[in-house]
């Protein structure tokens, strides 16, 4: 691939300078390097510079994994400005006030995928809260997950089986169909419990305290020895 110069100088001179600069994505956004360029080579990288806005949660591993992730394919020769905002209403408002050209997000609601929706630009859902026929997903297999949970049970001889999971998220249920039918087909049955908290985990009513109530009186009362698959890793 052939490099050219984007300074005033001679192209082997500024080979490392212009390699360098041209991996920081937010060039056209700093001053200082923008002056070094000629006008026709300042809109050339003004139209060649995408703005990608990431929603996601930051607290959670399985998304700052999947930043990572886009991070490492943008950073060899990707053009792409990158920013994050936490899938919150006015986080999100922030995005969308920035334009990007396109949307990598965490949809936790329908609220949000309407937003979203309304900027009319590529929007990606890497989120398992909901199914939005509108919107292109990008998610790891639920069901699967739920049959190796059951089959890594199983195979430690365990005959006694519960699940907690959160009651609207479509991941959570397809977790549960997939760890109840695995477990149906060696002939054994699972309790379960839904915990009525946001796929965000922002419990609805009461405290957290109060939740870890229930769910705790709830698990004294199952059959022991018990297998429990949790549907993520923050109620674990």
């Amino acid at each position: 691939m052939r490099t050219v110069s984007l300074l005033h100088e001679s192209p082997a001179a500024t080979r490392p300078a212009h390699e360098a600069l041209v991996k920081f994505v937010g060039l056209r956004e700093n001053p200082l390097y923008f002056s070094m360029l000629h006008k026709t080579q300042r809109d050339t990288l003004m139209v060649a510079t995408r703005r990608i806005g990431l929603v996601m949660e930051t607290s959670n591993g399985y998304f700052r994994n999947i930043m990572r992730g886009i991070t490492r394919f943008a950073k060899p020769n990707k053009p792409w400005l990158i920013r994050n905002a936490p899938p919150r209403s006015e986080a999100i408002k922030t995005i969308l006030d920035w334009e990007p050209d396109g949307i990598i997000a965490q949809v936790s609601d329908s609220t949000q995928a309407r937003a979203l929706l309304a900027l009319k630009k590529p929007i990606i859902n890497v989120g398992g809260a909901l199914r939005d026929p509108d919107m292109v997903r990008v998610r790891v297999d639920d069901e699967a997950i739920g049959r190796m949970a059951a089959e890594y049970f199983l195979e430690r001889g365990f005959q006694q089986f519960a699940f907690i999971g959160i009651s609207h998220a479509m991941y959570s249920a397809a977790r549960e169909r997939g760890f109840t039918t695995m477990l149906e087909q060696s002939g054994y049955k699972c309790l379960s419990f839904y915990d009525p908290a946001t796929p965000l985990m922002e419990p609805l009513e009461g405290t957290w305290s109060v939740k870890d109530e229930v769910i705790a009186g709830w698990l004294k009362n199952i059959p022991k020895p018990c297998a429990v698959f949790v549907t993520s890793d923050t109620h674990a």
